[in-house]
């Protein structure tokens, strides 16, 4: 029984070894560069909708920065995803989010809140692009051969010991 107890424990710090290089390379490997920004100023008119489409890269992190400068504070942004009609729903001046994919994603400045007064904003996006370190991805790699070896090497230690086991003792009535 002790040699059962002994492989176990030997098995398991590779395994929670690898998962926490992975959890490390995924949080810390990250950085954002800025590839472009823009600046605009938009005007909308009380209890109307503005809509701009942007057209976005696969893993790219996208800011938009709202200023009023006229008007009151009723102005809310939020992102669609054309294809997927899926919203990223921020509700503020400041929106940010990962493209999941390459494609069409619309930004909405919302003034339909207002009855009387018109908006003027000072809007800046920025384009980031999003870079893995070489390190991040060395943790990762290490991490993943660790799970990917140590997973069948556990299942396959197991049944080794327990087939011992069976010989010892004679079979599955002695366990």
């Amino acid at each position: 029984m002790l040699n059962v107890i002994k492989g176990w424990k030997a098995l398991v710090f590779p395994f929670l070894l690898g998962g926490l290089l992975i959890a490390i390379g995924m949080n810390f490997g990250e950085t954002h560069e800025l590839y472009k920004q823009w600046e605009d100023e938009i005007a909308i008119k009380p209890g109307h909708v503005f809509m701009e489409e942007w057209k976005l890269a696969k893993g790219v992190l996208f800011e938009v920065n709202a200023t009023v400068e006229c008007g009151n504070r009723s102005v809310v942004l939020y992102a669609v995803e054309k294809a997927s009609e899926r919203e990223i729903n921020e509700r503020g001046l400041y929106l940010h989010f990962k493209t999941s994919k390459e494609g069409i994603y619309q930004i909405y400045y919302d003034n339909s809140q207002s009855s009387l007064l018109p908006a003027k904003l000072l809007v800046v996006r920025r384009v980031y692009l999003i870079k893995r370190s070489q390190f991040s991805a060395l943790l990762i790699g290490v991490g993943s051969a660790l799970l990917i070896v140590i997973g069948p090497f556990f299942v396959l230690k197991k049944s080794t010991i327990l087939q011992k086991r069976f010989k010892k003792k004679g079979g599955l009535d002695e366990l």
